[in-house]
């Protein structure tokens, strides 16, 4: 079991509550990391918190990724559980 500390809480709302806004058009990686600093009311991340948060969605199954076969660009968007998450957060 993970535990998050309340900074990476704090993140994991505003990363979730940015992917519910844009609904099934979902989000480039680098978007979403910065629309989860400005959901946040935080600083932009780090690179190693960017990759800790986006591990954390993923691993949680809070988020989906879809990878265009012919330009190889990945976006995210909120999954069932993810919903479920938001709301529990």
């Amino acid at each position: 079991m993970m535990t998050l500390s309340i900074r990476e809480v704090i993140l994991a709302r505003g990363a979730l509550k940015a992917l519910e806004r844009v609904g099934d058009l979902g989000l480039s990686q680098e978007a979403l990391l910065s629309q989860a600093a400005l959901e946040s009311e935080t600083h932009l991340l780090t690179s190693v918190e960017g990759q800790a948060l986006m591990r954390v969605l993923v691993e949680k199954r809070w988020m989906n990724c879809y990878t265009d076969p012919l330009t190889g660009v990945q976006r995210w968007w909120l999954s069932d559980e993810g919903r479920l998450a938001l709301r529990a957060l």
